[in-house]
């Protein structure tokens, strides 16, 4: 019997697994005994499936990856979804309507594995660039198809504040809005489908390998749901002041190896 038999936990990967395209030695090492100790280890993100391939085999986690911030889960060893969620067809409606209302503001529509640069900007292309990724030609049928979430890169900061002001008519009708990043060459306000979250997509995979304990740890408000649904969670240092609050744990910076500070933490937990 291993110490972490039947224990499963997601980390999110920007500023809280990974820092600058590197993962900290610490935190591999202590990923590498906690699944040793039966352990299943696996990453939550709002990144797309294409864009996390890199941070799943660097980090050799051994389960279906959580991505889009919980609208899917993709399993890379089948090569398929084993859980995900589509945007409902008015959200086509939102999106013409917020390109109306700001037009410096680039789009992007994610439909599964495709990406569609439907309005590009400087932000959509650093987008691009920063997670390796490339568009897809936009078919005739982009708006018929299934759409997984919309990004908005957003190059003014007070366009942002504005954004999500505006958005908020759309409350209520199957999509939700956040702000999922606010950095001078990174501000991205994201269109999901309403139900959408990290820690449903936790819970899901806790009964998908009928766990009885289900561990999160992240850094920003778009891994709130993970922090309240796990049964133990931990924020970065870093994290903003509300985060903290709802944690049971804060641990060291990304830097320092925040997830490797958290496994041990739940090691004297137990």
């Amino acid at each position: 019997m291993g110490f972490f038999d039947g224990c499963i936990l997601a980390s999110d990967i920007d500023g809280t697994l990974l820092l600058d395209g590197r993962i900290p030695k610490n935190n591999l090492e202590k990923i590498e005994w906690f699944k040793s100790e039966g352990g299943i280890f696996t990453l939550s993100t709002g990144r797309t499936v294409n864009a996390t391939k890199y941070s799943y085999e660097l980090s050799h986690a051994n389960a279906p990856v959580i991505t889009y911030h919980g609208g899917a889960i993709y399993d890379y060893e089948q090569e398929k979804f084993i859980y995900h969620k589509t945007l409902p067809l008015i959200s086509r409606s939102f999106m013409k309507e917020i390109m109306e209302e700001f037009p410096s503001i680039g789009v992007e529509v994610h439909s599964g594995l495709k990406l569609y640069d439907i309005r590009p900007n400087k932000i959509t292309y650093h987008h691009v660039e920063y997670e390796a990724l490339s568009f897809d030609n936009i078919p005739e049928n982009y708006e018929q198809q299934d759409w997984t979430k919309v990004l908005f890169g957003v190059e003014d900061e007070n366009d942002l504040r504005l954004l999500s002001e505006f958005s908020k008519k759309f409350e209520g009708q199957g999509c939700r809005f956040m702000v999922t990043q606010n950095k001078e060459n990174a501000r991205y306000f994201e269109m999901v489908p309403e139900e959408v979250n990290k820690g449903d997509a936790l819970l899901f995979l806790k009964d998908y390998f009928n766990c009885h304990t289900a561990y999160g740890i992240g850094d920003y408000f778009n891994d709130t749901e993970l922090i309240l649904k796990a049964d133990l969670s931990a924020v970065t240092k870093d994290a903003p002041s509300e985060l903290k609050n709802m944690a049971d744990y804060v641990t060291c910076s990304c830097e320092e190896g925040a997830v490797a500070d958290f496994i041990v933490y739940l090691k004297g937990s137990k």
